[in-house]
């Protein structure tokens, strides 16, 4: 009886060895067959890629790759270009892409300046008001003096303009002429940190 209950053990164990030997074939063939796609990542001028990085990198397909791209100090981040089918968003920094083939993106940034504009006494800038504001490299922005009562716009001085002469405040046969002329420029584009100073100190 002995024997023939040593027998039956071994021969379950034999069969259990095999039985695994297959699931260990199978896995590696299942794990062979898995399909491998390339990831290029570049970066443009004004930032980089910070997550996974820059270069080429290997993926599973269907993997979700996250993406994180940061600029540098007088940029912003614009957009993904190259193979961006499977890009969740292309206008945002940080977004993912679905590894569905062999892949190649870049990210771009573009330059930004500040313009500054001020006033002084006779007026005032209403468009797009006073104070600092930022633009992309390139951008047209419109201005606009509106002069108080008892003056009228001169001129824009500063950033890479020349001031003038003041235009003074006129009066005919011993009646003040109260101008209320409005003055609006248009295509100052920004190619420097440029500062506007209104010159309405007519005297």
């Amino acid at each position: 009886m002995k024997r023939i209950s040593g027998s039956r053990i071994a021969q379950s164990l034999i069969r259990v060895s095999v039985f695994l030997i297959m699931l260990a074939l199978i896995a590696g063939m299942v794990s062979c067959g898995v399909q491998s796609y390339a990831l290029v990542i570049t970066s443009a001028a004004g930032g980089n890629v910070t997550t996974p990085g820059e270069g080429t990198f290997s993926y599973e397909a269907g993997t979700v790759v996250n993406l994180m791209a940061e600029a540098e100090e007088g940029y912003r981040f614009v957009s993904w270009t190259g193979n961006v089918s499977t890009i969740a968003d292309v206008n945002a920094a940080a977004t993912n892409i679905t590894m569905n083939g062999d892949y190649s993106i870049t990210a771009n940034f573009v330059k930004q300046y500040n313009l500054t504009t001020s006033s002084i006494e006779g007026g005032s800038v209403t468009k797009p008001g006073e104070g600092m504001f930022t633009y992309d490299a390139g951008t047209v922005v419109d201005l606009l003096a509106i002069p108080d009562d008892g003056y009228y716009f001169a001129n824009w001085t500063g950033g890479r303009g020349h001031d003038r002469q003041c235009v003074r405040r006129c009066n005919h046969r011993n009646h003040e002429r109260r101008l209320f002329h409005h003055c609006q420029l248009r295509g100052v584009a920004l190619g420097l940190h440029d500062n506007v100073r209104l010159p309405f100190d007519c005297t």
